[in-house]
Formats: structure tokens, C-alpha cells, sequence
């Protein structure tokens, strides 16, 4: 009875003294390692359309844009590799990863890695991903990657003046919103059809509109017309449904600043 207790007691020492260390060192992952999980988890969720999983791992995920893009998943089979992390800030990471989804190949993805009340979250609205064969006009500076079939750009947000003081995490319903040439705007609820207009401070040729519609993963160019600005001063875009961005762009050697309004 003696040697079962203390065969006993030696089994269970030895399954305490595994244990513990495997608690800890998951307990003191690094801030790199915690974010390299995130990012596996991320896509994890994409490749299951798991919405709560999904929610939980995006920065600003109760937003009604995201919310939608949860419900909208749907299963995929997406592989990636994380091809760099550069530090930022105590808050921010740049995650530059490639993808091949489905097996369509994209060019480097740079993701915003954020730091949001305590965990790690994916910024889906850190770039953009247009495709060639959609592109009328190839746009004009900002181009972070590019393959044979896609080109993806950084986004940049601002607001164009006093009267569109908005963050790009305020969404609206209906409205007007004005931004300045070549800044995505915020995610919009369109409802059928959407009309931008370009206000410029000087001479201008002509104006590049564009739609973005966001996957899941980052907004994808689903639109595109170019508006010969002594003809018309505006472009207006039908047959769009649920949350879309949009910009205008200025393609000229010498481009005069100004704004551009989205009505909704």
C-alpha cells in the first residue's frame, strides 16, 4: 500500500513539474508571438466564417460596417505568410503578409496590428486592393504593392475642411460627407445609388471616382469612372448595396487641391 501511495506521488510531482512550465511560457508570450496568434486567428476565422471569432479578433468590431462584414462571411481557404513585423509604437504593429486565397495570389498585404482595450487586433481598413483589369486609370502615387493582376495601396484618411469633421470610425446613415482629393472616405451605407462631386481649387481636367467594397478582409475596388470635368462636375454610382468607401482622384502633373463630396 506504501509503494502505491508514493508511486502515486511521484506520478503526480512529475505531471505537476510538465505542466507548470507549459503555463507559464503560454502566459508570457511576447508581444510579437501574442500578435503572430492573432494573426492566425484572424484568418482562421475567415477560412470557417466563424463571426463571433471573426468580431473578437478586428479592431472596432461593434461597428455597423464590420458588424455586416461578420455576417457576410463566408468559408474560404486562405493561406498566408507573414513576410515582416515592424514595431510602430507600444500600440501598433505593421504586419506585411502575403495571401493567396482561393488560390488567387495578391501582392503583399500591410496590415495594422493594434493594440485595443488590452488585446491585439487586425485593422481591416488598412489598405486597399484593386484590381488591374477593373482599373481604368492606374492611380497615381501611394502604391504599397503590386503583382501581375492587383495593385494595393495604404490607406490615408482625413477630413477635407471644417463642415466634415468626422473620424473614419463615425458612421453615418444618409447624409453629405466631404473629403479631400485622394482620402478614402468613411464607410457608407449606400442604398442603391451614391453621386460624388469634386470641388476644385484651381483648373481641372478631370477626376478618377472609385467604390470600395470591403470582404472581410480589406475594401476591394468594385467601381470605377472617369468624369471629364469640363463635361460634368459629378459622377454618380447605381446598384451599390451595404457598406462601400470612396475617394476621388486627380491624375495630373501639376493637380490642384480641393474636396470632393459623397451624397447619400
Amino acid at each position: 500500500m506504501k509503494k502505491r501511495m508514493l508511486l502515486l506521488m511521484l506520478t503526480t510531482s512529475l505531471i505537476c513539474s510538465i505542466l507548470v512550465p507549459s503555463f507559464a511560457s503560454a502566459s508570457e508570450l511576447s508581444k510579437e508571438e501574442k500578435i503572430q496568434q492573432t494573426i492566425q486567428n484572424f484568418y482562421s476565422s475567415l477560412n470557417e466564417a466563424n463571426k463571433n471569432e471573426y468580431l473578437n479578433l478586428i479592431a472596432d468590431s461593434n461597428s455597423p460596417e464590420n458588424q455586416y462584414a461578420a455576417e457576410n462571411l463566408k468559408p474560404s481557404q486562405i493561406t498566408y505568410n507573414v513576410i515582416k513585423l515592424e514595431k510602430v509604437s507600444e500600440l501598433k504593429y505593421i504586419a506585411d503578409i502575403l495571401v493567396e486565397d482561393n488560390g488567387t495570389s495578391y501582392p503583399l498585404f500591410p496590415y495594422d496590428i493594434i493594440l485595443e482595450n488590452g488585446q491585439w487586433k487586425v485593422n481591416t481598413d488598412s489598405f486597399t486592393v484593386a484590381s488591374k483589369e477593373l482599373l481604368k486609370n492606374r492611380p497615381s502615387g501611394n502604391i504599397f504593392s503590386e503583382n501581375d493582376y492587383f495593385i494595393v495601396r495604404k490607406n490615408e484618411y482625413t477630413e477635407a475642411n471644417d463642415n466634415a469633421q468626422l473620424a473614419k470610425n463615425s458612421i453615418v446613415a444618409a447624409g453629405t460627407l466631404s473629403y479631400s482629393f485622394g482620402k478614402l472616405s468613411t464607410d457608407i451605407y449606400t442604398n442603391g445609388s451614391v453621386t460624388l462631386y469634386a470641388y476644385p481649387s484651381g483648373y481641372l481636367d478631370g477626376f478618377t471616382a472609385l467604390a470600395y467594397s470591403k470582404n472581410g478582409q480589406f475594401p476591394s475596388l468594385v467601381r470605377q469612372e472617369f468624369v471629364d470635368y469640363s463635361q460634368r462636375k459629378s459622377v454618380t454610382f447605381s446598384g451599390l448595396y451595404g457598406y462601400h468607401a470612396y475617394t476621388v482622384e486627380i491624375n495630373s502633373i501639376n493637380p490642384p487641391s480641393g474636396y470632393y463630396s459623397v451624397y447619400y
